[in-house]
């Protein structure tokens, strides 16, 4: 049923039915407004954030908010301390600025919308994604596929590229000066399972080498795995140290599945996908902040089937988690 036939339907509807339906509706689609004092305190659970102990006792108030102090470790704190919101002077901005994210608003709106300066939406931006880099599956497990995907190496954002890069500065975007695979190409590693858990990292400049597969996604690929890949040495070599069951895939040789069964298609579609975002979308990343991106990625493929106010709940709730605290200062540095 089409939105027209259903608000033929509701016209039609006693006021009282009408008045019901809209209280409902109002309760389901409710966004996080205003003061996000509330929402943290329903997130957070009420512990010390340094020592984590929950043996703490209210301490005054400085500036309308509430402190608290740990009768073990005696340190004092407020409801937005080891929160993106530490040390923020727009509070009351935060649950505009997640809904902005979440429907894909570009810095310049935020900034606009939010009445804040484009360096300040940036910095809220990335303690968002800072806080989601932590999010990431126990294990892989089944069938697991693993493929890698080159951007070309961006230094975007640094004043003086010559001093920090290994080629001559270019403008944002263009081409490689190299032919085929080079280390002017950053390697993201993405590595999925059949239950949907998705491990995506930057390995390294270039083709991938073992070591860096390793580094990547050898915490999360348990021994004697069903290992899918492409024909690369590299995949061989690990699935040969970590005794996995490997299956090569090569897609020159129009060999893309084995058995109906073993293939890398979850990782090519999802390559797509993160392209888009990167080039397309997000106009280029610079490759000291690829990960943070991609880490956003997974959060949104990892609730894609999720609407718009749970989503918006779950975002909350693990940007607010103490483990996950970024400041400003700690982003300036990365």
């Amino acid at each position: 049923m089409n939105l027209g036939k259903l608000v033929v339907l509701i016209s039609k509807l006693p006021y009282a039915d009408k008045e019901a339906l809209f209280e409902a509706l109002s309760e389901m689609v409710k966004p996080y407004s205003g003061d996000i004092m509330d929402s943290v305190k329903e997130i957070r659970e009420p512990h010390c954030p340094y020592c984590k102990k929950q043996n703490i006792i209210g301490h005054g108030k400085y500036r309308g908010r509430q402190r608290y102090k740990c009768k073990d470790c005696k340190k004092t704190f407020n409801d937005f301390t080891a929160s993106p919101l530490a040390g923020t002077h727009y509070p009351d901005k935060w649950a505009e600025h997640i809904t902005l994210m979440l429907n894909g608003a570009s810095l310049k709106r935020v900034a606009s919308e939010l009445d804040i300066h484009v360096s300040t939406a940036f910095y809220w931006r990335h303690k968002v994604m800072s806080t989601l880099c932590a999010v990431e599956p126990d294990v892989l497990q089944g069938i697991i596929e693993s493929d890698g995907k080159l951007f070309l190496e961006s230094s975007k954002g640094k004043n003086q590229v010559r001093k920090y890069g290994h080629r001559a500065p270019r403008k944002r975007g263009g081409k490689a000066s190299k032919r085929g695979v080079s280390n002017e190409q950053v390697c993201v590693l993405v590595t999925i399972d059949r239950t949907g858990a998705i491990v995506s990292k930057t390995a390294g400049l270039g083709d991938v080498s073992t070591e860096e597969i390793k580094a990547v996604i050898g915490k999360y690929v348990p021994k004697k795995a069903v290992f899918c890949s492409d024909g690369a040495p590299a995949y061989g070599a690990f699935a040969r140290e970590w005794d996995l069951t490997h299956y090569k895939l090569n897609a020159t040789k129009k060999k893309r599945v084995i058995e109906k069964v073993y293939h890398i298609q979850h990782v090519n579609s999802y390559h797509s996908r993160m392209e888009l975002l990167i080039n397309n979308y997000f106009r280029g990343v610079s490759s000291r902040h690829l990960d943070k991106y991609l880490a956003w990625q997974r959060f949104m493929e990892m609730h894609r089937n999720t609407d718009k106010c749970a989503l918006k709940e779950e975002l909350l709730k693990t940007v607010f988690r103490p483990e996950y605290f970024s400041t400003v200062k700690t982003l300036r540095v990365a």
